[in-house]
């Protein structure tokens, strides 16, 4: 498999990674997290440009924790026309000042709740 380079003018989106290391197709669900959150019109147009808008939806609708502002999720949720479940949507929420405890641990209540449903 061909490793991707990325783009150096990704870098201010993807600040803390060494992006010489990171590949397109590996990395895809931190890029497209990022850019969305971090990104100008340059970065988002190559977002858009090298993931498919079924791939950038799927990361919108299954945010990683603790790694989306606010604004931006509800506005791509919107872009989708997608509804997620309000603990998930909460817990992806980056918030500096209030550690969400409580809300951290009904997520992972569920979470099992739901595995062992599925099992």
């Amino acid at each position: 498999m061909v490793k991707t380079k990325l783009p150096e003018y990704l870098q201010s989106s993807l600040w803390s990674y060494d992006i010489s290391q990171m590949d397109k197709d590996r990395s895809k669900t931190l890029i497209i997290t990022q850019v969305i959150n971090y990104g100008d019109e340059r970065q988002l147009a190559w977002m858009k440009e090298n993931y498919s808008l079924p791939e950038i939806e799927e990361v919108v609708t299954h945010p990683q924790r603790g790694m989306w502002w606010r604004e931006k999720l509800r506005y791509w949720l919107g872009v989708f026309g997608k509804i997620i479940d309000p603990l998930r949507f909460e817990v992806a929420i980056i918030d500096l000042v209030n550690p969400k405890t409580k809300l951290m641990t009904e997520f992972f209540k569920r979470v099992d709740l739901e595995k062992h449903a599925a099992a």
